[in-house]
C-alpha cells in the first residue's frame, strides 16, 4: 500500500500558465485524508518552492534543488544540504565564456550579475527571490550553494556541463537542455549541483521513515524526476513528457501539464477511485 507520495512541481502540480487545477488541489487532501504522506520534490529551491506546499497544505519534507536539499515544512528545518563546494564552485566561476550568464542558487535566493539580467525572468521559475551583485562570485553568496544556473549558446553551455563532470571527478553532475525562455532567444542551460538526485533524497526519506520502496510513489514530467521514478515502486508520469523520460515509468497518465488534473488522476489509481 502507498504510504508516501512524491510530487514534482513545474510541469507536474503546476500548470504551464502557473497555477494549480482545482481537481489536483483536491486529490492532494484526499491522499492526505486517506493516510498518504505528500511531499514536494522539486528542482526549484525553497523560496521557488515553500509557497506551493503552503498552498497545498502539505506539511511533510520538501525535497529542492533537484535532491540537495531536504527541509521540513513544518518547522523550517534544514533536514540535508549536499552543497557546490570550493574548489569546484571557483572552477564553476573562473573563466567563463564571455557569452555565458552565471546564477549561483542557495536554499532563500538566486544570485547574479549584469551578465544574468536578460534571464532574471526566466531563472526566476526556480527562486522566488533573485539578488542582483557588482560582480558574482563565490564570496557574493557564502558557503551554501546548491546549484550553478548558466545560460548561453550551446556550445561553451554543453562544454562547460562536461568540464564540470570531468573536472569534479564524479562529485558534480550536470543537465544540459535547450530553454524554453519566452523571450524566444533560444539560448541553452545548464544546471550544475553536486551528485545528488531526487531518487537519492527519496530513499533518504523512506529510511527516515521506514518506508520499504514499494510503499512509495512518484509524480513527474522531466529528465531530472527519472532518479526519483527508480526509487519508488509506482511512478507516473505527466502526458507532456518525452518518450525517454516516459520508458522509466510504470504509468503514463493522460493529463498533461496545459491541462492539470495528473496529480488527481495518479491519486485515483493509487486509491482505486
Amino acid at each position: 500500500m502507498i504510504q508516501l507520495l512524491a510530487l514534482d512541481v513545474d510541469g507536474t502540480v503546476l500548470r504551464e500558465d502557473g497555477t494549480i487545477a482545482p481537481e489536483d488541489r483536491a486529490a492532494v487532501k484526499r491522499a492526505q485524508e486517506a493516510g498518504i504522506v505528500v511531499l514536494l520534490c522539486t528542482g526549484r529551491i525553497l523560496s521557488g518552492a515553500r509557497q506551493v506546499a503552503a498552498d497545498l497544505g502539505i506539511d511533510a519534507e520538501i525535497v529542492t534543488a533537484g535532491g540537495a536539499s531536504i527541509t521540513d515544512a513544518r518547522t523550517g528545518a534544514t533536514l540535508e544540504s549536499h552543497t557546490v563546494e570550493e574548489p569546484d564552485l571557483g572552477e564553476l566561476l573562473r573563466d567563463l565564456h564571455p557569452d555565458i550568464a552565471p546564477f549561483l542558487l542557495t536554499d532563500e535566493a538566486a544570485h547574479y550579475d549584469g551578465r544574468g539580467d536578460p534571464y532574471v525572468d526566466y531563472v526566476g521559475i526556480w527562486s522566488g527571490d533573485m539578488r542582483s551583485h557588482e560582480t558574482l562570485h563565490s564570496r557574493s553568496v557564502g558557503d551554501d550553494v546548491l546549484v550553478k544556473i548558466a545560460l548561453g549558446p550551446r556550445g561553451p553551455i554543453e562544454a562547460m556541463g562536461a568540464a564540470a563532470r570531468e573536472r569534479s571527478g564524479g562529485r558534480l553532475m550536470a543537465f544540459e537542455f535547450e530553454s524554453h525562455d519566452p523571450s524566444g532567444r533560444g539560448q541553452h542551460v545548464v544546471l550544475i549541483r553536486r551528485n545528488r538526485t531526487k531518487g537519492d533524497a527519496l530513499r533518504s526519506i523512506a529510511q527516515r521513515r521506514g518506508l520499504d520502496r514499494d510503499q512509495m510513489a512518484a509524480v513527474g514530467d522531466w529528465l531530472n524526476d527519472v532518479p526519483m521514478f527508480g526509487a519508488v515502486g509506482r511512478s507516473f508520469v505527466m502526458g507532456q513528457a518525452d518518450e525517454e523520460v516516459a520508458r522509466h515509468a510504470t504509468d503514463r497518465l493522460s493529463y498533461s501539464s496545459q491541462t492539470g488534473g495528473g496529480i488527481s488522476e495518479a491519486v485515483g489509481l493509487i486509491l482505486g477511485r
